[in-house]
């Protein structure tokens, strides 16, 4: 993605001097499965144990249990892990297909209709819809006193802008502004739980 887009280019409330901090390896190549033999095996290993994945795989158990459920990730089974690992990309994804090992064998227990999709299903309209509930808490939060303003996170001349930048994205084909706005957000309540003190001068950014 890097190569097409510089990184946080929509994050244009982030103050610069975090910026600067934050980005500094970003670049860097993954070190994660340089021992493994093939680029098929190395994506698929960087997918399962990347920084990311592992955080999106925490943050779906809290959700999670908040409501009583139990998140189960059946497909990061060791053993299936080991296989899909030791499996040739040619033979996982035949023909260009993706997930054609998957399609085969579950043909006669999938519904094809299903099972030879070649769309996903997509969840931008209510995504998109809850998060512009949130727009005007955003603006009450980023309003004055914000803890990521003071503490040198959210450049806060111009988190106003953005937020107004975002508003109209919200209506758009895709979650982009939504995921944006969470994590301004998302930010914010993060400092208030863990860092109750509020710095009494902001960092020079």
């Amino acid at each position: 993605m890097a190569a097409w887009r510089p990184p946080h280019a929509d994050k244009t409330w982030l103050a610069a001097g975090f910026r600067r901090q934050a980005l500094r390896e970003t670049l860097r190549p993954a070190e994660m499965g340089r021992w493994l033999r093939s680029a098929q095996a190395r994506a698929l290993y960087l997918e399962v144990r990347g920084q990311y994945s592992v955080h999106c795989m925490e943050w779906d158990n809290k959700v999670a249990a908040l409501h009583g459920l139990d998140h189960a990730f059946p497909m990061l089974d060791r053993d299936l892990l080991q296989l899909l690992l030791a499996t040739p990309g040619h033979v996982q994804h035949r023909d260009g297909v993706p997930r054609a090992l998957l399609r085969e064998g579950l043909a006669g227990v999938l519904p094809d209709a299903i099972r030879a999709r070649r769309w996903k299903a997509d969840f931008s309209e209510p995504v998109n819809r809850g998060a512009a509930r949130d727009l005007a808490t955003a603006r009450e939060l980023f309003a004055s006193g914000a803890r990521a303003v003071a503490r040198g996170y959210v450049d806060g001349l111009r988190v106003g802008a953005a937020l107004d930048r975002l508003a109209p994205l919200l209506q758009g084909p895709d979650c982009a502004a939504s995921w944006e706005l969470a994590d301004l957000i998302g930010l914010e309540f993060w400092l208030e739980v863990f860092f109750t003190e509020v710095p009494t001068r902001a960092r020079t950014p």
